[in-house]
This record gives structure tokens, sequence and C-alpha cells, in this order.
């Protein structure tokens, strides 16, 4: 198969910037709507977090767990603790996203609770999400140890 050339790979984007004029008539989002996706997310992740540490709590609270799987404790308080620092996280997120008009300051911006402005917004983003997922499989294969 031949490669093809500069002109025809021209060719090819062109036509490629055309398919997403179809599918993405308005343009990428704005910086408001990107903050406004952003908020909402973080509100869901934060209500998501928050339903599974009730779960989690009632779980371990039970006297049928406390007979029966007592020894899976350890696996389900290390997902607590995961659930608890992602909620912390997305609370880092929400609680100073409103205090920005445009997302490429917040992206740039340091944030932190109170008065300490020590981490970056991405790193936030990133260590809301690590604990989350990861909680999942901790949680499923101390169960099926």
């Amino acid at each position: 198969m031949e490669r093809p050339t500069p002109l025809e790979q021209l060719k090819q984007l062109l036509e490629y910037g055309k398919f997403l004029d179809r599918i993405y008539p308005a343009g990428p989002p704005n910086d408001t709507e990107q903050l406004k996706q952003l908020m909402d997310y973080t509100k869901f992740h934060i209500g998501l977090y928050t339903t599974l540490c009730t779960i989690l709590i009632g779980i371990l609270g039970l006297e049928a767990f406390k007979r029966g799987a007592y020894p899976l404790r350890w696996y389900f308080f290390a997902t607590l603790i995961c659930f608890v620092l992602a909620g912390f996280f997305g609370g880092l997120i929400g609680a100073n996203l409103p205090h920005f008009a445009r997302f490429k300051d917040f992206e740039r911006a340091k944030i932190g609770p109170y008065c300490l402005r020590c981490l970056s917004v991405n790193l936030c983003i990133r260590l809301e999400h690590r604990p989350g997922p990861g909680n999942l499989h901790r949680t499923i294969g101390g169960v099926s140890a």
C-alpha cells in the first residue's frame, strides 16, 4: 500500500474537518460551558462517593457481616478511605470552581482547603479519579479472596 502524498493528506484532513463541523456545528464548548460541565460532573461524583460511603458504613455495621465476612473488613475499610479521599479532592474542585470565569484560568490555578493554595487543579482532578475507580477492584478482590 502506497503512502498518500502530502497533498492527498491535506485533502483528507480537510474532509475530516468538514466531518467535525457536521458533528459539532456550534464549535467546541466555550469556557463557561466547560466550567458548568465540570461543576455538574463534580457534584455527581461527590454525591456518588457520599452514597457509596454510606452503603459501606452500613455494611460494616451489620451483624451478619461481622459474623460471616469479618476478615474482609480491611478491604471495605481501604475502599472507604479511598472514597473519602476522592470526595475530598472533588470537594476542593467544587468549592473553588465558582471563583473562576474562564476554564483556562481555573486550569492554571492553585487550589486548596481554606487559604492553603498549594495544589494544582490538574493534580486534584487526577487525585479525585485515582482512588475512585480502583476501589471497586479492591473490594471485589477482597470479596473473591
